[in-house]
């Protein structure tokens, strides 16, 4: 189960908040320098920019993510991707919802075959 996010801990341009929730909660795209963070693509970030200030909120927003992002929605090309594909948080969550819906049905005619019958 994906936890809440504190978003309050969440400093920096005023842009990247509802980016971010939207990315964490639908998978919706965040733009392309918040794409790159969470990728983990630091160069593509630094050389893309255009604002030379942005090093020490690139550091900062690694960290907050590290900290505060599951790991399953950053990190790489391919968690990233993943995430988006997914719906983000609310796909998961319908996901798991689907899911947990079938297996107690299957887990408990498994259990039935494996217990031995009385003779």
């Amino acid at each position: 189960m994906l936890r809440e996010i504190d978003w309050s801990t969440l400093r920096g341009r005023p842009e990247y908040k509802p980016s971010l929730i939207a990315f964490y909660e639908t998978g919706k795209h965040p733009g392309q320098f918040l794409e790159n963070i969470l990728r983990n693509d630091l160069q593509k970030a630094v050389l893309e920019s255009k604002d030379d200030g942005l090093l020490p909120e690139i550091s900062y927003l690694c960290r907050w993510l590290y900290t505060n992002m599951p790991a399953v929605a950053h990190g790489s090309i391919f968690r990233y991707d993943d995430w988006r594909a997914r719906g983000g948080r609310q796909g998961r969550l319908n996901a798991e919802a689907r899911q947990g819906i079938q297996p107690i049905q299957s887990v408990d005619a498994d259990k039935q075959r494996e217990q031995p019958q009385p003779d």
